[in-house]
């Protein structure tokens, strides 16, 4: 039967393969434990040992990764992109439309929560997201740190902008944690926060539930290599991101295996 070429153990030919020989080869070859296999998996894994900021060394401006030679891309406000970023950086309007209504979807449905209001969306430069967000962007050989997006509400309704020229992982955790700024506005009052957490806390209730969401989401969608070297980079930073962070790390328990359990800060009147 031409079907029995599968059949190993019944052919003469399948007993000459050492199935177990070539196993371990490609065990030693990285095979069973690559990247790949632990997002497919959603298999917790020990963060990585992120180190950023060496003397003398290049970092792609989206992935943390160092750069080696010429091999990255210099963008027009001069962040540097590795090639593998370049693969799936999203550079048209309806790649950002596709992703934007993907990730709000399955926010909406991770998060067991509807943001069902009105928002203008845009995709702008560092500098232009800097300037929204209150801050100066000044790009260097390293790593540059910066805010990534911004919501707005106002008058004229809310408005959600988010960093042009970043992979599709990158602009997707950015768009949750945006997202997640948009569903405060919407349910929570500011001034309330601001009494019960008083105003020098308030940043960080904000900005670390909206982290906290950003990095769960990635967990909870099995990108679990883009989400370990986020929490990784998160956990080390001392501003409200990481402050705020820790905090809701602490009572709201990151669940690596993307299953959610127990409440989430979405559920309760008051986060932490």
């Amino acid at each position: 039967m031409r079907s029995s070429y599968l059949d190993y153990s019944g052919s003469l030919s399948g007993q000459t393969i050492d199935i177990s020989g070539v196993a371990d080869f490609l065990g030693l070859a990285g095979f069973n434990d690559s990247p790949f296999t632990r997002t497919r998996l959603g298999d917790p894994v020990n963060a990585p040992n992120i180190q950023i900021g060496e003397e003398g060394t290049n970092y792609c401006d989206f992935c943390m990764t160092p750069l080696m030679g010429g091999d990255f891309e210099r963008l027009a406000d001069g962040r540097e992109r590795c090639m593998r970023c370049s693969e799936t950086a999203i550079s048209t309007r309806d790649q950002f439309v596709s992703l934007f209504m993907r990730a709000k979807k399955q926010m909406e449905l991770v998060f067991e929560i509807d943001i069902a209001v009105a928002m203008q969306v845009s995709m702008v430069n560092a500098r232009e997201i800097a300037k929204g967000s209150g801050e100066t962007f000044e790009a260097t050989p390293g790593f540059d740190g910066r805010t990534l997006g911004y919501a707005v509400k106002s008058s004229a309704g809310y408005s959600l902008h988010v960093e042009n020229g970043a992979p599709a992982l990158a602009l997707l955790g950015t768009t949750i944690h945006e997202l997640t700024h948009i569903w405060q506005y919407i349910n929570w009052d500011r001034a309330s926060i601001e009494r019960v957490y008083g105003k020098d806390k308030t940043l960080c209730v904000y900005e670390g539930m909206a982290t906290w969401a950003q990095i769960q989401y990635l967990y909870s969608t099995h990108a679990t290599a883009y989400a370990q070297r986020e929490e990784a980079y998160t956990e080390k930073r001392s501003d409200e991101y990481g402050v705020g962070f820790r905090a809701f790390r602490e009572k709201y328990s990151m669940c690596r295996d993307g299953v959610l359990r127990g409440k989430t800060p979405f559920k309760l009147t008051w986060p932490l």
